[in-house]
């Protein structure tokens, strides 16, 4: 039986939160160890790539996976809101434009390859219009990949699923090392595309699925009895946090290499929490996607002109971003996917994947 994996809902809201401060408050005068804490707020992204992964193929166990109408569901789920967002951020590039001519000229570039999902494809676009929705664009790779994904593991066994839990773990190390050796190096210098190779290997879909194929993988050992007790999670979470606050390596690796496999754990000991949240925790939870893709065109609506943050000042944005969030799945996210889904999803094609 599919149960509501409700502590995993909530942790969504810390895994935004945490990319929220990264952008907006590395330039905090803060401790020391606040610091690398809000610096490493990054990785609320991989987890929320892993998350997806292992919720998918959660969700899908036991059923006949229509591929039409599995991509319509994640449709009405993610693009409403992103849509808003998008209209939200050509506001603010319409207000401080000061030339027509580079307004009209980023506008198709980056609006129009933001509008479709493709900007974490081209080389300096992730990062205009609305930087964070570049996951999105990730994020309908991994859905176009899902059927074939959850067939292809459904067909290994379970040493197997472990074997290349293992090995893509390794992979999201690696990959984390080289987007660093690159980080420096300039791409398509001078151009409109202008970029640092290390960013664009970051935010590229192919490289990014590794993370997502990680949970994936989870969720088919989960399904298939492989457990981590409850009691894990507090000391999974201290180790979680040291990391965070740290700034050094461990056996030559970054926090950010090891904090993929703390995840997995974690995720594994909260899904078989039975403690029943709070009804706001979940409503946060809900409402953290649209708090991550509203971060940027709320705050330049906002604060147009603010180039360094105050400690109150960011507080009162997440607040007020928290509660715009909440506003935004109740009354635009929930029913504009309700809607979609009535005039979209009728019955699964005949294409469809037969869990294994």
């Amino acid at each position: 039986m599919i149960r509501d994996l409700s502590a995993l809902t909530a942790m969504r809201y810390f895994a935004a939160l945490g990319v929220v401060l990264y952008h907006y408050g590395r330039q905090l005068d803060v401790a020391p160890w606040l610091k690398h804490a809000i610096a490493n707020g990054f990785m609320g992204m991989p987890f929320f790539f892993i998350l997806s992964g292992f919720v998918l193929v959660y969700a899908s166990q036991g059923r006949t996976i229509g591929v039409r109408d599995f991509l319509a569901r994640r449709f009405a789920r993610l693009y409403p809101v992103y849509a808003f967002a998008w209209a939200l951020t050509g506001i603010t590039k319409i207000a401080v434009a000061t030339s027509g001519a580079q307004l009209a000229k980023t506008t198709v570039v980056f609006g129009g390859s933001s509008l479709l999902l493709v900007q974490a494809w081209i080389p300096g676009a992730a990062k205009h219009w609305n930087w964070p929705a570049w996951s999105l664009s990730c994020e309908v790779f991994f859905y176009a990949m899902f059927p074939f994904v959850y067939l292809s593991l459904s067909r290994l066994s379970t040493r197997m699923l472990a074997v290349l839990a293992g090995v893509l773990t390794a992979l999201s190390a690696l990959k984390f090392y080289v987007v660093a050796m690159y980080a420096k190096t300039t791409i398509f210098r001078g151009t409109l595309l202008h970029t640092s190779m290390g960013e664009y290997l970051d935010q590229l879909p192919v490289l990014a699925i590794i993370v997502f194929l990680l949970g994936a993988t989870l969720g088919h050992l989960y399904v298939r009895g492989v457990r981590v007790p409850t009691s894990f999670a507090l000391p999974t979470a201290v180790a979680i946090a040291a990391l965070f606050v740290s700034n050094g390596t461990v056996l030559g690796l970054p926090p950010s290499a090891w904090l993929p496999p703390l995840f997995c754990v974690m995720i594994l000991a909260l899904a078989d929490m039975t403690y029943e949240l709070p009804p706001f925790a979940l409503l946060l939870g809900n409402a953290s996607y649209s708090m991550y893709i509203l971060q940027f065109p709320l705050h330049d609506l906002l604060y147009p002109t603010v180039a360094q943050p105050t400690i109150l000042g960011l507080i009162g944005f997440m607040v007020l971003l928290t509660a715009c969030s909440i506003a935004t799945f109740l009354y635009i996210e929930q029913p504009a996917a309700r809607w979609i889904k009535r005039g979209v999803i009728r019955r699964p094609l005949q294409t469809s994947v037969q869990p294994g």
